[in-house]
This record gives C-alpha cells, structure tokens and sequence, in this order.
C-alpha cells in the first residue's frame, strides 16, 4: 500500500483497508513516501543536525499523526476538530489507535529513504517499529501480490476524466460498471495467502 498523502482523512481511509485486509489473512505493507512520511512523524521535536532548507520544511510539514488536517474543509483547522470530535462521539477509532492497532496486527510499516533524504527527515524523527527500505521493496511485494489497486486507480482516474469531457451521464455508467467488475475480479481471484498491495490515494477526478 503507496502511502503518499498526509491529509488526515486519508491516512485513515489507508490504514482502515490495512487492517481490514489483515483481519482477512492477507499480509499488507505500507510504503510512506513524500508526504506520506509526516504520519510517522514523532510529535515531539528532535534534535538533529540539519541543514537551513531541511530545517524550513520540517518547521512546514505537519509532525505527527495527530497533527494532519483533512483534505477538504479544514476550515482553518477547524473542521479537523470538528471531525476528530464527531469520531469520538460516535466511538471510532483515532487515527493514532488505527495505527497502534495496524502495528499490533503485524502491518508492516515502511519508510521510503529516498523522500526522507529529500524532505530532510531523520530515522530519529520516525516512530519506533517502523522499517526503512527504498522504492524496490515495495516493487518487491507489488510483485509478489495478486492485486495492486494502486495501478488500477490511476488508469480508472484516466479514462473517467476522458469520458468526463465528453459524457458526464457515459462517465458515471462507466464507473458504477468498472467497480462492479472490479468487485467481482477480487472476490472470486483473490486467494486469502496473497498479500494486498493498493494505494491511499483514494481521490480521483470524479
């Protein structure tokens, strides 16, 4: 699972489909890269050696789970509370729970070294338990696994904004049927040994 958004809303939609995958017996990694890595983040700051530009974007970027807003409707922070509250209230899982339970279940967390070196984060910033490995490890298991959602997202994104150009009423019939077929190729060909390899990136241009 490509983890490379850190907008609240949906690093909880990534590790609710980790955990859902992992209560089905299939095995799951969660490669963070870009801003994905900010969900790993440890809140407190650390004192590490840094350049002035490294310093500027970790002063910049969100430090921790508990930090991220939501994509849309942030309304100046407000709207995060305002989620994080209608959570509670309802008796859902936090992000950081979600996390800790993901953690727990054996969901192996892996951060991309490449967009650390770039974004100037230092293993000392990143939670404990989580692995380090560059962009081959998770073209390893994406090999290795039946289904990669993150390939199929993309291409859905395509031809739907295609269609969209032409025929909103085409465009909405062709997504209702491409999800259906979509539903049907992993519930009857997707064996419960295999692992789950998809992406967080859950929004498209529809």
């Amino acid at each position: 699972m490509v983890v490379f958004d850190g907008d609240m809303d949906k690093a909880l939609a990534a590790f609710i489909i980790a955990n859902g995958a992992v209560a089905m017996g299939s095995p799951v990694t969660m490669f963070f890269t870009f801003w994905g890595l900010n969900i790993l983040r440890k809140p407190e700051k650390r004192k590490v050696e840094k350049s002035l530009i490294e310093k500027m974007f970790g002063a910049m970027m969100p430090r921790g789970a508990g930090k991220l807003k939501l994509s849309k409707m942030n309304m100046g922070g407000m709207g995060t509370k305002m989620m994080k509250k209608v959570m509670a209230d309802k008796h859902v899982d936090s992000l950081e729970m979600l996390m800790n339970q993901a953690m727990k279940n054996g969901v192996k967390l892996v951060a991309c070294t490449m967009s650390m070196d770039v974004m100037g984060i230092r293993k000392e910033e990143i939670i404990d338990g989580v692995e380090f490995a560059g962009v081959a490890t998770y073209l390893g298991d994406a090999e290795n696994s039946n289904v990669n959602l993150f390939y199929i997202i993309i291409r859905i994104d395509k031809i739907v904004s295609h269609i969209e150009t032409r025929d909103p009423e085409a465009r909405s019939a062709f997504t209702g049927s491409l999800v259906f077929i979509i539903s049907l190729c992993l519930r009857h060909h997707v064996p419960h040994n295999k692992g789950i390899s998809s992406s967080s990136s859950l929004t498209t241009s529809s």
